[in-house]
Formats: structure tokens, C-alpha cells, sequence
């Protein structure tokens, strides 16, 4: 193998764990993703969950990106040579369909593992909070009465031109909590296409689903920097209706659109050279 096909191969494995990388530090909140976070929420109080990975990204992936945009000038003033065109449109193609494939495989995977978790049917039922402390929350959709602490509050908006949300995450006192005893239960919100200032809940009761240290990492690091004490374990209320599934769905839609996309996009490398010939 020359230096200069040795550089080109690294250069493309490089980008792929940049990118690997990132869409881990994104789903886990955790590594650079989470360290830029936090200077965000240090500053201006909040993070932009796209803007937190992709301009890391960028600066991780420069060195690659720069060195494959000159590989792609030099063979555009290279001589043609259709052969070893030929040959790496055909290489391209089988990793377009392996990479299609494996999309697909996780986006299946993410269906059926949607199917072993809740769906949000059902009557909520009512819950005393003192109950869960030593064993698992519920796992059955619950009512919890009690009210709304602002003093602990954060938000983070996310979305395009198009489409926006903000999920809004509120400390929430239990009937018969005292009042400065250490935070136990959030409740997050999420609202959709918002025109306005995203007003916390102020009834009496809130429905969802507990899970055991549920707060995404930024967001406990947000309402920690308020002088919030939180309480070791605390609990998330998810109150959307389907709320568990919703992540799992999400990652079976991405997979298969990705491996439809990437599958076609390698058979149409493969057939159209071959169309091609046969029109001469």
C-alpha cells in the first residue's frame, strides 16, 4: 500500500469514529459532547443539542475532511483512467449496501426492542412516591399528586426552521414532602412547534412513567448549577403517552430510511455503469 492510499484510509476511518463518536456522545450525553454542554450551560444557561455536537465534529473531522476534498481535486486533474474508475464505484457500491444493510438491521432491532417496553395505554394509576426508594419505580404509567418546584427548572429547545421542541424539565414536590428536603422527582415536558414561552405545569396532579435517574446528564448539570439539591437516586416522570417507545421508534425510522437510502444509492452505482455499456 502507497503513503498516499495509507492516508486516504485512515482519513475515512478517522471520520467514521468522529462520527461514531459524536452520535455516542449525543445519545449518552457523555465525553466532548458533554464537556461542551457544559460550558453552554455555564454561560448562557442552556445547550443547543445540535450545535454542541456538530461544530466538535467539524474540528475533530477537519484533518480528514481537508485531506479527502484534496484527493478529490487531484483525481478530478488526474487522467481518466476508467478502469480504476470502474473499480472503485464497484467498491463504493458494496460498502453503501453493507453500511445499508447494518442500518437496517438496527432499526429493526430498535423496532422489537420498542415491543418490550410500556406503550402508554391505560389508566394512570395513583402513586405514593414514598414507596420507591429501595426498589425499582413501577413499571406501569402513575399519577402523583403534589406540585411544581420552579426554584429547579430547565429547558432545552431543539429543532429546525420547520419544526421545533422544547422539553422542559420541573422539580416536583409530592404531597408530604418537605419542603427542603433534597429534590426527588422531575417531570419533563416536551412541546412541539411552540409560539410562545413554555409555561410549567401548575395543576395538581402529573401522569407518566418514573425512571431511576432518568435526568439527561446536561440537564442534571443545568438545575445543579441553580444550588438545586438532588437527591441520590432521584426519578424522572416521562408523561408523554408514549414516551417509551418514542426513542426506539425514532431509531427504527432513521434505520430505515439510512438503509433504504444507502441501499439504493449502492444498486444504482452498481447497475447504471452497466446501462451504460449496454447503450454504446
Amino acid at each position: 500500500m502507497t503513503r498516499r492510499m495509507l492516508l486516504l484510509t485512515l482519513s475515512w476511518l478517522w471520520l467514521a469514529l468522529v462520527i461514531l463518536y459524536l452520535a455516542w456522545g449525543g445519545i449518552m450525553q457523555a465525553g466532548l459532547y458533554y464537556w461542551v454542554g457544559t460550558l453552554e450551560v455555564d454561560r448562557i444557561g442552556t445547550f443547543q443539542p445540535m450545535l454542541t455536537g456538530v461544530v466538535p465534529g467539524l474540528l475533530l473531522a477537519f484533518p480528514s475532511l481537508w485531506f479527502l476534498g484534496r484527493e478529490a481535486r487531484r483525481q478530478r486533474l488526474a487522467p481518466p483512467d476508467p478502469a480504476a474508475a470502474a473499480r472503485t464505484l464497484r467498491q463504493a457500491a458494496f460498502v453503501l449496501i453493507g453500511l445499508g444493510a447494518a442500518a437496517l438491521l438496527v432499526g429493526v432491532a430498535c423496532f422489537i426492542a420498542a415491543q418490550s417496553v410500556p406503550g402508554g395505554g391505560g389508566r394512570a394509576a395513583l402513586f405514593d412516591p414514598a414507596a420507591i426508594g429501595n426498589r425499582p419505580p413501577p413499571d406501569f404509567r402513575v399519577r402523583i399528586a403534589g406540585t411544581p418546584d420552579r426554584a429547579a427548572l430547565a429547558r432545552v429547545s431543539d429543532g429546525s426552521r420547520f419544526s421545533s421542541r422544547t422539553t422542559t424539565y420541573t422539580a416536583f414536590r409530592a404531597d408530604g414532602e418537605a419542603k427542603d428536603a433534597p429534590l426527588r422527582i422531575f417531570v419533563e415536558h416536551e412541546v412541539r412547534d411552540e409560539s410562545g414561552p413554555v409555561v410549567p405545569y401548575v395543576g395538581r396532579e402529573e401522569s407518566g412513567y418514573l425512571i431511576e435517574n432518568g435526568l439527561p446528564p446536561l440537564i442534571l448539570y443545568a438545575i445543579e448549577r441553580q444550588g438545586a439539591r438532588i437527591a441520590s437516586p432521584h426519578y424522572l416522570l416521562r408523561t408523554g403517552s408514549g414516551s417509551m417507545r418514542d426513542p426506539y421508534y425514532v431509531g427504527a425510522g432513521l434505520g430505515a430510511f439510512f438503509g433504504c437510502m444507502l441501499i439504493g444509492i449502492g444498486a444504482l452505482l452498481l447497475v447504471l455503469p452497466k446501462r451504460g455499456r449496454g447503450s454504446l
